[in-house]
C-alpha cells in the first residue's frame, strides 16, 4: 500500500505522511458511565410487558407447512473502511480512506437449499476532490478515471492480483460540524448502496422479480 500511496501523492502533487493506519470499524466506541442510576425510572413496556406481545407461531407453522420459503432471495451489503494515510494539499491535511465492499444475493429454493446467486466485492479508495487541480472545471470524472487506470497498472497491484474499482472523491471544503474521515466513509457507504440497487436491478432484469426479496441487516 505504501507504494500506491506514494504514487497517488506524486500524481496529484500532494505529500503523504505515512501516518498511523487503522480500521474505522475496529475503533472502540466511547462507553457511557452507568454507575450512577439514581433517579432513573424504567417503565415496563413493549418487549418487557407480556401483555403487549403477540405470538406469531400459528402464522409461522402455516407458512412452514407450505414447504416453500416465503422469501426466496436474500440481499446483504457490508463494507469495511480503513484510514491508510494522510495527504497534504497546500496547508491542509486530508485522510485517505480505503474501502472493502461486499454485496451478495443468496437464493433459497427450498428449506434444504441455499446457494449464492450474485456477488460483488470491489476495492475502492476515497481521497479529497482537491487532488484534482482542475476540480472546479468539472473534470473530476475523467481525472479520477485516468488515475485509477494508472494505479491498476502498478506492478504491486498486479503482483497481488488486486484491482481497485473506483476512486471516490470526497469534498475538500472547509469543515463545519463533520470530519473529512466521515466524508470519505460516506462516499464508500453510498457506493455500497448503489451496488445493492444494481444487484436488485439485475435480478429484475433476469425476470426474477416475481420472487420476494429480503434485505438482511447485519452489524459489522
Amino acid at each position: 500500500m505504501e507504494k500506491i500511496l506514494d504514487f497517488i501523492a506524486k500524481e496529484t502533487d500532494g505529500k503523504n505522511y505515512k501516518s498511523y493506519k487503522y480500521c474505522f470499524e475496529s475503533v472502540e466506541i466511547p462507553k457511557l458511565d452507568y454507575e450512577d442510576k439514581r433517579g432513573i425510572q424504567v417503565k415496563k413496556k413493549g418487549e418487557t410487558d407480556k401483555s403487549q406481545t403477540k405470538s406469531i407461531k400459528e402464522l409461522a407453522d402455516r407458512i412452514s407447512k407450505n414447504g416453500t420459503p416465503l422469501f426466496k432471495y436474500f440481499l446483504d451489503g457490508s463494507r469495511r473502511t480503513y484510514k491508510v494515510d494522510d495527504i497534504a494539499y497546500g496547508k491542509r491535511l486530508y485522510p485517505i480512506i480505503a474501502g472493502q465492499i461486499g454485496v451478495a444475493v443468496c437464493e433459497r429454493a427450498d428449506k434444504h437449499t441455499f446457494k449464492p446467486v450474485n456477488l460483488k466485492n470491489p476495492l475502492v479508495i476515497s481521497i479529497p476532490d482537491i487532488a484534482n487541480a482542475q476540480t472546479t472545471m468539472g473534470k473530476d470524472g475523467l481525472f479520477f478515471n485516468n488515475l485509477i487506470n494508472k494505479l491498476n497498472e502498478q506492478g504491486i497491484l498486479e503482483k497481488q492480483k488486486l484491482k481497485l474499482s473506483k476512486i471516490l472523491p470526497y469534498s475538500s471544503k472547509a469543515l463545519k460540524d463533520d470530519k473529512y474521515e466521515d466524508r470519505g466513509i460516506a462516499k464508500i457507504q453510498d457506493e455500497m448502496i448503489a451496488l445493492e440497487q444494481k444487484v436488485v436491478f439485475e435480478l429484475v432484469k433476469a425476470k426474477k422479480q416475481e420472487e420476494m426479496l429480503r434485505k438482511v441487516t447485519m452489524n459489522i
